[in-house]
């Protein structure tokens, strides 16, 4: 065991190489390179020019996936088409002419989806339009009368699955996935039965679609395209008249280039139009960017391979992808055996690994055979000796672990513009550090703006710190502002034209007022630090943010800090060097939750009306079941309330004008520690002076004036799977 262990410590990073890799016969390797296809590996963007420089891509970087024993199944896209259900049909029809008659005219005065960029739309599962709302429950697409809350009709299909959707005029654009059943011959049920041990194969085809519905009559939506292609959602904008779709699907070998089929026909995406960063990955993805034009359901498509999408930044003009940087394994112990172990391994050695150096091999099965070599010499040392050789290489191994280490916190951010159908790559750059949300990147007067967080606040050795960087037009870093708030980390940020705030954490909450009105030469202001913290940032007005996060309260005899309730603050920073709380309301104790923490979109904000309304999920303590101070700081609350809190909210601070619940008391009343309910309210919007409340049972609305009940409909009856305690 001890030796083991010595050997661990001198190859370090040996031990993640994978475990696929065996000893090969390198004595008839030819000292040759035969690629017929150069890849620098310098982060460059290229075009694949055939299937062959595929393949050659993925084998030359070992960190590529593939896909063993797997069979891809596609049912002709016609089988495929979502129906809309006659029985759920309920309308108004004028009796002598037959056609559906709207009960109002529209009403403009009505609430949007909350959005990072004004002017850039985001998909959501609520969108309306004054007069109907439309909404995705149950994998149904419901739309709603609004006044009188009424279902005219649902859009559904069996195996289909809608994500998101958005509404341009009488276009209804739904994007998700469905599944649909396999038809296999004898002879793929026997190929496939033979592997059926190592993975099961599917019975089933699953593809993600976007589905383009005319509904000028509500009543009858119609499909007017409907597009299929494998891969899986990651996000999308609308830009005016265009839709802009980017789905991830993975990148094997041996490639078949993907199809995307609609209802004209079908697109085949050629090897020699795919682009690429010259560069190792651990999980490369084929990222496919649709640009649909709803004017007249056209599209077009560009695709790119690159590492696992993170995080989307979308300005009017450009689209902005984040992945973290992959450093191989190989790179740390090819610097390791170069820049420690050689220098005290004796000659012999040295020229062997040299040798292998020279050999025509993927550096990955490289650094395998060197493992071998030098585990072989490590077994021919007394054990003294290999005490002496690990005391020796130990310490500057692990720095040169650190050092890669720190290259592979880097996030890459890839470029690519857009006007209409027009999609065009035009690079990329890398930060240090990782991207917390869309909301750690902005673009403002040309330039893109990143924040980031490097370290860990836990760790001595390589403690966290933050950054903002700015980038020009052509991605050259312009500026930045480091290392802010060491032994912390971002929990929001939000960028308002020349400024930033940002909020880091540790165990008290600053808030940060940074200048960017000068690109080359941020600064911070001024910075405010209070118990708690913000995960969400909202402007109130050019002065005065919103902020949405957790209580904390400080342990006096430790550096911890407890959790508390759900907290929300209204900053004034009309003194920038002096930011103030000037208001703040806590709801609940320790386990109180709200969707709005994580989802902007869940959060329902309109100054003119002085409104804020965000869903809840309240968990209160009862100090009485607690026998001790220490239990009571570690107790979490009895969840006693689910719904929609109501505010009215001005310079004047909060006031709380009510709440609104689609669960029953009783049941709040046997929920435990946690608790899942159908009936949990997750959107809010308003029309006008009602207030509008869904969740997947049930939509309601409500008077905003005293916020007494107009009316509501039934989307889901309740069963007792609908409702869940579990107690833990």
């Amino acid at each position: 065991m001890k030796h083991a262990n010595v050997i661990i410590a001198l190859l370090i990073v040996f031990s993640m190489v994978l475990s696929g890799c065996s000893v090969i016969d390198i004595s008839e390797i030819k000292n040759t390179n035969t690629n017929t296809v150069s890849f620098s590996g310098n982060g460059e963007l290229k075009t694949f020019k055939s299937i062959d420089d595929i393949e050659e891509f993925m084998e030359q970087n070992s960190g590529s996936s593939s896909y063993y024993g797997g069979v891809y199944y596609r049912l002709d896209s016609s089988t495929k088409s979502m129906a809309v259900s006659e029985s759920a049909i309920a309308m108004d029809v004028d009796s002598a002419s037959g056609s559906a008659v709207a009960v109002y005219a529209p009403n403009s005065d009505y609430s949007e989806t909350n959005v990072q960029v004004e002017g850039v739309d985001e998909a959501d599962i609520v969108k309306t339009d004054g007069e109907y709302i439309y909404y995705v429950a149950n994998n149904i697409i419901y739309i709603i009368e609004a006044d009188g809350t009424k279902v005219v009709s649902e859009i559904s299909n069996e195996g289909m699955y809608p994500s998101e959707i958005f509404v341009n005029g009488d276009k209804l654009v739904v994007i998700g996935w469905q599944s649909t059943p396999i038809e296999t011959d004898d002879v793929v049920d026997e190929k496939m039965a033979a592997i059926s041990s190592i993975m099961p194969y599917p019975r089933y085809s699953s593809n993600s679609f976007v589905k383009i519905f005319d509904i000028s009559d509500k009543e009858d939506p119609e499909v007017e395209e409907d597009i299929t292609l494998d891969g899986g959602y990651f996000s999308s904008r609308m830009i005016g008249d265009n839709v802009y779709i980017i789905f991830n699907q993975g990148f094997y070998s041996p490639f078949v280039p993907p199809v995307i089929y609609y209802t004209g026909g079908s697109v085949r995406i050629e090897a020699d139009s795919i682009r690429y960063f010259d560069m190792p990955d651990d999980s490369y993805q084929l990222s496919i960017i649709l640009a649909v034009d709803l004017t007249d359901n056209s599209f077009t498509q560009e695709s790119i391979v690159k590492g696992y999408s993170q995080n989307i930044f979308v300005s009017e003009n450009s689209i902005y992808l984040t992945n973290q940087k992959y450093i191989p394994y190989y790179v740390e112990q090819k610097r390791i055996i170069e820049e420690v172990m050689m220098k005290k391994l004796p000659a012999d050695v040295v020229s062997e690994i040299e040798k292998i150096q020279d050999y025509d091999l993927r550096e990955s099965t490289k650094m395998t055979e060197i493992q071998y070599v030098i585990e072989k010499y490590v077994y021919s040392l007394s054990a003294d000796e290999r005490s002496s050789l690990e005391k020796e290489m130990s310490d500057a191994s692990e720095k040169i672990s650190r050092e890669v280490q720190k290259e592979r916190e880097k996030t890459i951010i890839n470029k690519i513009l857009i006007d209409g159908k027009d999609i065009e790559f035009v690079g990329k750059a890398e930060v240090k550090g990782y991207v917390l949300n869309q909301f750690s990147m902005d673009e403002y007067d040309g330039n893109f703006r990143i924040a980031t967080t490097t370290g860990n606040s836990w760790d001595d050795n390589n403690p966290s710190v933050n950054h903002i960087f700015i980038f020009d037009s052509d991605m050259k870093k312009v500026g930045s502002i480091e290392d802010i708030a060491p032994k912390e980390r971002i929990y929001s940020v939000r960028f308002m034209g020349e400024r930033a705030y940002m909020v880091t954490f540790q165990n008290v909450d600053p808030l940060f007022v940074i200048d960017l009105s000068d690109a080359t030469a941020p600064k911070i202001l001024g910075k405010l630090k209070i118990p708690g913290y913000s995960n969400y940032l909202h402007p109130f007005d050019e002065n005065h943010i919103i902020g949405i996060g957790k209580e904390t309260e400080a342990d006096k005899e430790t550096d911890r800090f407890y959790l508390e309730g759900l907290k929300m603050s209204l900053f004034d920073v009309t003194d920038v060097e002096h930011p103030i709380e000037m208001s703040k309301v806590e709801i609940g104790d320790r386990g109180t939750d709200s969707d709005a923490l994580y989802d902007h979109r869940a959060f329902l904000f309109d100054r003119e009306k002085e409104l804020l309304v965000i869903p809840v999920r309240v968990a209160e303590i009862d100090t009485k079941k607690y026998k001790t101070e220490d239990e009571l700081k570690w107790a979490y609350g009895d969840y006693t309330f689910q719904g929609a809190y109501v505010y009215k909210i001005n310079l004047d601070g909060f006031e709380l004008l009510g709440r609104i619940t689609h669960i029953e008391d009783d049941t709040m009343e046997k929920s435990g520690w946690y608790y899942y309910s159908e009936g949990s309210i997750n959107r809010a919007l308003y029309i006008g002076n009602t207030l509008y409340t869904l969740s997947n049972t049930n939509i309601m609305a409500n008077d905003l004036s005293d916020l007494s009940e107009i009316s509501s409909a039934v989307l889901k009856e309740k069963t007792e799977y609908d409702e869940v305690p579990i107690y833990y």
